[in-house]
């Protein structure tokens, strides 16, 4: 089943909301991967999926520490917690060699995500928005 882009994930801001949607596009492909049973191509994209998601964490709190979010070091610790997490359940596709099992893996992953995006950024989306740094 294929991921979209959901209003919901729509920060306002044109570089996170540029993230989400190359993460969103990693997670089809990978998804895509483990549909059509290409294991090898599934381990690599995973890679890939964290190393996409670890650069969204690292702009992201880029532009929180730019605009002046209060808060940002508890998103910075949740952004750690979530990373860690996606590593140990990324391991744990890693060592199963069946599609089904590999594809409950991976869904857990992109819950940690999707729970970041919807979530974890509400808090700093009504701060951008009270401050008119960004409309939605």
């Amino acid at each position: 089943m294929k991921l979209e882009m959901l209003e919901s994930f729509f920060t306002g801001h044109p570089e996170i909301d540029a993230d989400h949607r190359k993460i969103i596009d990693v997670i089809n492909l990978v998804d895509d991967a483990i549909t059509n049973n290409e294991l090898g191509q599934c381990r690599r994209l995973l890679d890939s999926f964290l190393e996409v998601a670890k650069e969204h964490f690292d702009r992201e709190e880029e532009i929180l520490k730019k605009i002046g979010f209060p808060d940002v070091d508890n998103h910075q610790t949740y952004h750690e917690d979530m990373l860690d997490r996606a590593e140990a359940v990324k391991n744990l596709c890693r060592e199963m060699k069946d599609q089904g099992h590999i594809k409950e893996c991976f869904d857990e992953m992109v819950g940690f995500l999707i729970d970041d995006v919807v979530r974890g950024d509400s808090v700093f989306v009504s701060y951008m928005i009270d401050k008119g740094i960004v409309k939605r």
